[in-house]
This record gives C-alpha cells, structure tokens and sequence, in this order.
C-alpha cells in the first residue's frame, strides 16, 4: 500500500514537472524526470514483483518457513497449515 501512494505521488510529480518544463525548458526538470525515471521503475518492478518472491527472499535463510507459508497460502481455509506457519516462525524466533 506503501509503495502505491508513493508511485501515485511520483506520478503527481511528474505531471507538475512535465507542465513546468514545457513553460521554461529548464534543466531542472530534466534532472527530476531521471530521478522519477529510476526510482518509479524500481517502484514499478516491486509492485508488480509477487508475494511468494518477497517470501523467498526475505527468508532465504528459512527454507521451512518458507515452504509452510507457500502450502498455507495454497489452500488458506486449512488451519492446520496455518499452525505449521506459525510453528516455524516460532521455531525460527527462537533461532535468531
């Protein structure tokens, strides 16, 4: 949710710099649309990047957890995944 209003406001910023530019042809500006360029791309690619990516690389580390969550995430009405999930990040809590 984060990162979508933080796009919808590189958005904004671009709108207003592209009107801004076309009245005074600043360098500025140029400058600015690289910078929305470079951070709305990466901000585009981790909107668009799946959960199950986000999961594997936070805890890669964890490689039960990680299977846990991707069964639980399969059949989410199973409450018995959801305990292993919660078991494994206890157990991994502990570890760390």
């Amino acid at each position: 949710m984060n990162l979508a209003i933080g796009l919808l406001g590189l958005a904004i910023a671009l709108i207003i710099g592209t009107i801004k530019y076309s009245k005074t042809k600043s360098n500025y500006y140029t400058r600015i649309f690289k910078r929305i360029a470079v951070y709305g791309g990466l901000g585009l690619i981790l909107l668009i990047l799946p959960k199950r990516t986000w999961l594997e690389l936070k805890y890669r580390n964890q490689p039960d957890y990680v299977d846990a969550v991707k069964k639980a995430m399969a059949d989410p009405d199973n409450q018995e995944l959801w305990d292993k999930v919660n078991e494994e990040h206890e157990k991994m809590n502990k570890e760390n």
